[in-house]
């Protein structure tokens, strides 16, 4: 799946919020329309109301899986 910004995320769902159509939107951005759903449920679960200011935190990323890098003194 390709990574989109913060900025063309929170376009892609105050749009959406606004009643623009899926096709307008995934144009304007790129983004599919599957993932403009996933992206507004997720800004509604962590707090955002159409009626209110969309924060950073409302499309925050989850945690990304796998191993943490290690810092060695070689790598310094």
């Amino acid at each position: 799946m390709p990574y989109y910004g913060l900025a063309t995320r929170a376009q892609a769902v105050v749009m959406r919020a606004l009643g623009t159509p899926l096709k307008a939107i995934t144009q304007v951005t790129g983004i599919s329309t599957k993932h403009i759903g996933n992206l507004l449920k997720r800004a509604v679960k962590n707090g955002w109301r159409a009626d209110w200011v969309l924060l950073n935190d409302h499309l925050k990323d989850k945690p990304h899986l796998g191993r943490k890098k290690k810092i060695t003194p070689d790598l310094e």
